[in-house]
């Protein structure tokens, strides 16, 4: 899916609570070809996308843990609503709540994965799908 000129490598922002699952999660889009940056609470998530933005270089996608130590993925995109700063954005949870995943889709996120076995391959592949419907969207 990448774009292999660095200046058009969709970016994408991890925001995730686990230092070594940030870290994997990072490594393995960073792999894949895309420009990531990770984080590990809401209040860092907001600076980088203020900053990200501000520098004109704003995120394609955002990744978020939906339990994060200061926030939850749903009042983190309520700020981020209220800020004007709307990113697509997929929900990660280690727990698959069926109640959670209803509510974040009704809020707009593009995909909810669940961390179990494979948990990294198929986020790859929702990320490559969910990046390829948006740029079709964004030629209609």
């Amino acid at each position: 899916m990448p774009d292999e000129t660095p200046d058009r490598r969709p970016s994408i922002l991890v925001v995730e609570d686990d230092e070594g699952l940030n870290r994997l999660i990072c490594r393995r889009l960073a792999q894949a070809g895309f420009d990531v940056r990770g984080v590990f609470t809401g209040a860092q998530a907001l600076a980088s996308v203020r900053s990200a933005a501000e520098d004109s270089r704003p995120f394609e996608l955002l990744l978020l843990d939906y339990l994060l130590p200061d926030t939850n993925a749903r009042e983190l995109f309520l700020r981020l609503k209220e800020q004007d700063r709307l990113i697509p954005f997929i929900v990660m949870t280690g727990h698959g709540d069926e109640r959670i995943a209803v509510e974040m889709m009704r809020l707009g996120a593009q995909d909810y994965v669940t961390k179990e076995v494979n948990f990294i391959d198929l986020l790859l592949e929702v990320v490559n799908r969910v990046l390829r419907e948006l740029e079709v969207r964004q030629n209609l």
